[in-house]
């Protein structure tokens, strides 16, 4: 349910659009707070991190996010759109690029708020209802399908697929499944919302709309799509959270090279202990707690996160970054000092990543191990795409104006200590890598937590509370894979049992709650385990 948060109004002569709304994506182990302007991952009127993971434990381990795009056209001029903040100034605004610049209250009123949250569970359920409906599927098998709830109808309904052409607007918006191929958007036809992942947050920007008062640049007349989704599974994924950005050139300006760019906040817990760091070989930037406490936020063996391009390798990753103008931003996004000079690596020969050696390397080029002071960190990873040419306005409504695309994973890792965990984080790059590249899915509805409990009650977990050892009777017989996590959401146990009874040693646990996750290929049960 999209929430709207009373904003100081913003004074901009093309622009009197204020109003700030927000949305939750948290479908897995993660809490993703997602504003309808140009900054993520934060309650902007309260400045407060929007990002918790382990979800529901109030922790949060990134502060803010912004998209930042520069491009320049072929006499050498440069635009800029750097998100933004809502009361501070930004270059982006909600809906979808008039090309007649008309931003009027009736725009308002179909694009206002701009956020749109839907379930691939919700989409399903409406296809199978409708396909009883309207003698598809054997009548025998719809005796218990249910009807959709309204706020499924409406979530359908409201799918952003179509602008208005009669505006300016371009007519293909978010993507949809055509089921009659008419290429027009009527759920009453059995058309739905297509998403990425189990749970998906949609939102469709210009930064056409009004002045940019974060870049201080005239707009590049951007259309932006960005897709925020989750799966939920018990590895990896579970905590991660991927997001689709789409920049479509919807103006009539050729530009000889974009470069899109990510410039985040990584405030882990408590942020004044952070330290930032790059790999140019799993295109990610990350953060870590400079020491092996997070004090009062999550303690022992904190945890890092990291953010990893996929669809194009990043050609830049650096702290900061720093600049008040056009030009110094440009530089900035292309691993430049503001100046244009080349940063230098402590070896003596430049490059474009900072900090770009593990931690865990004793001599390596590092935050930690370079004792640059830990501190509420800040980095930037960017990427060029090279050309992307304007549209013919004359054309407008037949020409489809030419994109460029990337793919983040936001990533978690909390498996050992907090350099061990930046060695899971780069672990876990790879894995994110080939499952992205190889169009990897996972089922929506699966045996991992799509079975009642009801169905595999012959588990039993015994004794509760525990102190030395624990015993899993398997009444079914089949092989199943143990997990014991902590109640902040660690996994700090896991392995792989057959036959009628397994005994894991638990004598090195603290005393405290656990959750101990059985899953098989039939079904998963989550048991709450005490240890004394």
């Amino acid at each position: 349910m999209k929430t709207l948060l009373p904003l100081c109004i913003l004074l901009f002569v093309q622009d009197s659009y204020s109003q700030t709304f927000y949305d939750t994506l948290d479908h897995n182990n993660t809490s993703v707070l997602i504003s309808s302007h140009g900054t993520f991952f934060s309650d902007m009127d309260n400045f407060v991190s929007g990002y918790e993971v382990p979800k529901g434990s109030g922790l949060h381990a990134i502060y803010d996010a912004q998209f930042w795009f520069a491009a320049k056209d072929s006499v050498g001029n440069i635009y800029g759109s750097f998100g933004g903040h809502a009361q501070l100034g930004h270059d982006v605004f909600p809906g979808p690029y008039s090309s007649d610049h008309n931003y009027d209250s009736a725009y308002d009123a179909l694009w206002g708020d701009a956020i749109w949250t839907i379930c691939q569970s919700e989409i399903d359920q409406y296809v199978t209802w409708w396909e009883c409906e309207n003698g598809i599927t054997n009548p025998a098998d719809c005796a218990n399908i249910a009807v959709p709830s309204d706020a499924t109808l409406a979530l359908l309904y409201s799918w952003p697929a179509h602008g208005n052409t009669s505006n300016g607007e371009y007519y293909w918006q978010a993507p949809f499944w055509d089921y009659d191929s008419d290429g027009s958007y009527d759920p009453a036809q059995g058309d739905v919302p297509m998403i990425k992942g189990c749970c998906a947050t949609y939102m469709i920007q210009n930064d056409d709309r009004g002045f940019h008062t974060q870049s201080n640049s005239e707009p590049i007349g951007l259309e932006i799509h960005t897709m925020f989704y989750h799966y939920k599974t018990w590895d990896y994924l579970n905590d991660a959270t991927f997001i689709e950005v789409t920049v479509k050139n919807t103006s009539e300006n050729d530009y000889s090279e974009i470069v899109c760019g990510l410039r985040s906040t990584g405030s882990l817990g408590n942020p004044t202990d952070d330290s930032f760091g790059c790999d140019s070989s799993a295109s990610m930037m990350y953060f870590y707690n400079d020491d092996n406490d997070d004090e009062l936020n999550y303690g022992i063996d904190p945890p890092a996160i990291g953010i990893v391009a996929l669809d194009h390798s990043m050609n830049s990753c650096i702290v900061g970054p720093a600049g008040s103008s056009i030009a110094e931003y440009w530089n900035t996004m292309n691993g430049l000092e503001p100046a244009g000079t080349p940063i230098m690596n402590p070896d003596g020969y430049p490059t474009t990543y900072a900090f770009s050696d593990d931690p865990n390397d004793p001599i390596g080029w590092s935050q930690y191990t370079t004792g640059v002071g830990a501190s509420d960190m800040r980095g930037l990873m960017s990427s060029n795409y090279g050309a992307i040419n304007g549209v013919e306005q004359s054309g407008w409504g037949s020409t489809t104006p030419e994109e460029a695309k990337q793919t983040y994973a936001i990533l978690y890792a909390r498996n050992g200590d907090h350099l061990q965990n930046v060695t899971q984080l780069l672990s876990d790059a790879a894995a994110v890598k080939e499952f992205h590249d190889n169009d990897s899915d996972v089922p929506c509805e699966g045996w991992w937590w799509g079975i009642d409990e009801l169905q595999i009650a012959d588990f039993s977990v015994y004794p509760n509370p525990a102190s030395n050892q624990l015993t899993i009777e398997n009444g079914l017989e089949l092989e199943m894979q143990i997990s014991i996590m902590n109640i902040e959401g660690k996994i700090i146990y896991t392995n792989e049992f057959s036959g009628t009874s397994s005994t894991i040693d638990v004598s090195n646990l603290n005393a405290g709650i656990y959750l101990v996750q059985i899953f098989t290929e039939s079904g998963n049960t989550v048991n709450r385990l005490v240890i004394e």
